[in-house]
């Protein structure tokens, strides 16, 4: 796969390192195994609860609708036929950010907006559509709320908090953090 056709990845723990930027951190340096089981959990709910409402429905993705349109990733015939809505990526980010955001409240802003910007990729590379993305970022900001106001969430979150504020103290970052805030700072159109 070439690097222009690799997917942006919402399986933990590896996606995690999404949020290296926005959290001030180097995610897949760092031994983060609260954290990583925490978030596999939100990762299992909020695909869970999207796969659900897609199993219900019918719509393919703009890539299955239009078969000469190009997508940002490799797609088999079934990938391309596959239901579009809603779309399980910006679930599964928006319920990462808002994760991030409850552990890391003074960093809220700028987690929830990669979330954001992960689902709106899912536009760009003609996998979503607009409503697909609107409805999987609810269904994110329910899990997360929901497993937010769990007791075993809360009794994780110190856990967390302490492997986030290591990793930080460690110094490093991610290298790509200032293309991201370059590309961060183009509006699409």
């Amino acid at each position: 796969m070439a690097a222009g056709d690799r997917p942006c990845r919402v399986a933990s723990p590896l996606a995690l390192q999404h949020f290296d930027c926005a959290l001030g951190v180097r995610l897949g340096s760092a031994e983060t195994p609260v954290l990583d089981r925490v978030m596999a959990r939100i990762f299992h709910d909020a695909n869970s609860a999207a796969e659900r409402v897609k199993a219900r429905q019918a719509r393919l993705r703009p890539v299955g609708d239009d078969p000469d349109r190009r997508a940002c990733q490799t797609l088999t015939p079934a990938a391309r036929r596959s239901a579009s809505y809603p779309s399980g990526s910006a679930a599964v980010a928006t319920a990462y950010g808002e994760a991030f955001a409850a552990l890391e409240p003074d960093r809220a802003e700028a987690v929830r907006r990669i979330g954001h910007e992960i689902g709106v990729s899912r536009l760009v590379c003609a996998m979503h559509y607009p409503t697909d993305v609107a409805v999987g970022e609810q269904i994110g900001r329910d899990v997360a709320a929901r497993a937010v106001a769990t007791p075993a969430f809360n009794a994780d979150m110190a856990a967390a908090r302490a492997e986030l504020a290591a990793a930080r103290r460690s110094g490093l970052t991610n290298p790509g953090c200032a293309a991201e805030r370059a590309a961060l700072a183009i509006p699409l159109p």
